[in-house]
């Protein structure tokens, strides 16, 4: 049996070389994303014994908060930089967006004057105030860096991206590593986290300059109007559905805030950080090469099937193996990797490890609601992830008053909307007419 799938692995690797480079492409991608995910992962031991779980669990919620400006600042017109009909008009969507993330960031400091003290007492984090509002700050330097990304899948530089996710994956982690060596205990890792994505930001504005300077010349006031208007899909669809997921993917971190403890949001989302990195590492660099190829093969037929089908295969395969390495191996090797203090993110880790091995999987073909321009589908999953991640949590409290209880419950209910989500881009790739989707959704 294992040799038939073996057998059945190899071939569709040997496919994919055939066709337009695609294992060479997930290669440099995966090398790039590999060292990116593995420096963090190297200096954890070293970092989690100069940091308390507790200032974990701040970091976790200035970033998850910060996450959320950062959906709404862009108007989400950078996912529309992949699909513009040229280089002109690409730019002046990267313009788009973040001019109004710049001017949305003004917009929330403003915001966070007057009612930041409201957000403070409803999450119980007196902590929080001396840094709330760096938020808006961050979220105008994650744009830059998102907006970049966008340009370089766009222009098929997928080396461009792999040094990108290195140079800010590490300035990030030198940058914690920094302010802990230091004795900046208070608050160090959220000074990493800003000096980290302002040295990333400065890397990717000189990396666009210094290669395209005469095509980002192009940008104007009158193009860019005129682009928001004919992508007004993405503040009004788009928007929306990736707003209701970064709240649901984010809402956890503040609910757990609210039931329990700072630790318990710093354990929490120390097991986000460590079950994310195998993530990370296949299915976000297969995604972007996919949405590149399955671009293209859509527009040519109609469906991108086949890249569906095959695509699907070798992440699903490699998402069983790895998470039952990790259900087996992390809650014995926690406590020596991380320090004592950390024992508990063992089992958190097997209780969240079926999500994660599920999410694997669909976060590839997240691509596929723009590619075939389903954008208001993107609203419905969307919808469906937070009124699924808020019931579980709230569930979860109330009936167990227990953080793995909890995270049992939320497990079981962000697992379901997965699966849908996998079936829906599915019968996108088909290029299944809205009919059979509205009943596939009922």
């Amino acid at each position: 049996m294992f040799k038939d799938y073996f057998s059945e692995f190899k071939n569709i690797l040997k496919g994919f070389s055939n066709e337009n480079d695609f294992v060479r492409k997930s290669f440099i991608l995966t090398l790039g994303t590999v060292i990116a995910q593995t420096i963090p992962l190297l200096f954890y031991p070293i970092l989690t014994r100069l940091f308390l779980p507790k200032e974990f669990g701040l970091l976790a919620i200035l970033v998850s908060i910060t996450a959320i400006i950062n959906v709404i600042s862009t108007g989400k017109y950078e996912t529309a930089i992949l699909i513009a009909k040229d280089k002109k008009d690409a730019v002046n969507l990267i313009g788009v967006s973040l001019f109004l993330s710049f001017m949305f960031s003004i917009l929330a400091i403003i915001l966070f004057l007057f009612f930041s003290n409201i957000l403070i007492d409803i999450l119980h984090q007196p902590r929080l105030a001396s840094w709330i509002f760096l938020c808006p700050l961050l979220s105008f330097l994650i744009s830059i860096y998102q907006c970049y990304n966008e340009w370089v899948v766009r222009e098929n530089k997928f080396s461009n991206l792999a040094v990108n996710k290195i140079i800010n994956s590490s300035s990030i982690t030198f940058s914690n590593l920094f302010y802990g060596v230091v004795r900046l205990s208070q608050g160090g890792l959220i000074l990493g986290e800003l000096t980290g994505r302002f040295l990333s930001a400065i890397s990717c504005v000189y990396s666009a300059i210094r290669v395209d300077f005469y095509t980002f010349k192009s940008i104007s006031w009158k193009r860019m109007l005129f682009l928001s208007r004919i992508n007004s899909s993405c503040p009004k669809y788009v928007l929306p559905g990736q707003l209701l997921n970064t709240i649901a993917g984010q809402v956890s971190i503040l609910l757990i805030a609210f039931f329990f403890t700072e630790r318990e949001v710093g354990l929490y989302s120390m097991t986000g950080m460590i079950l994310y990195v195998p993530v990370s590492l296949i299915s976000l660099t297969v995604r972007d090469v996919f949405r590149q190829k399955a671009n293209e093969e859509f527009k040519a037929k109609g469906n991108c099937k086949s890249i569906y089908l095959k695509t699907f295969k070798i992440v699903f395969i490699l998402s069983f193996i790895v998470f039952l390495i990790l259900f087996l191996i992390l809650p014995m090797s926690i406590s020596f990797f991380l320090g004592d203090k950390w024992r508990e993110v063992g089992v958190y880790a097997q209780i969240l490890c079926p999500t994660m091995m599920i999410s694997f999987v669909a976060e590839c073909f997240w691509g596929m609601f723009f590619i075939a321009n389903k954008m208001k589908s993107v609203l419905l999953l969307q919808a469906q992830f937070l009124i699924f991640t808020i019931s579980a949590i709230v569930i979860g409290h109330l009936l167990f008053h227990d953080i793995k209880y909890t995270l049992i419950c939320y497990t079981i209910g962000r697992s379901i909307v997965y699966l849908i989500n996998l079936r829906m881009t599915f019968l996108f790739a088909k290029g299944t007419n809205t009919n059979e989707l509205s009943k596939v959704n009922q």
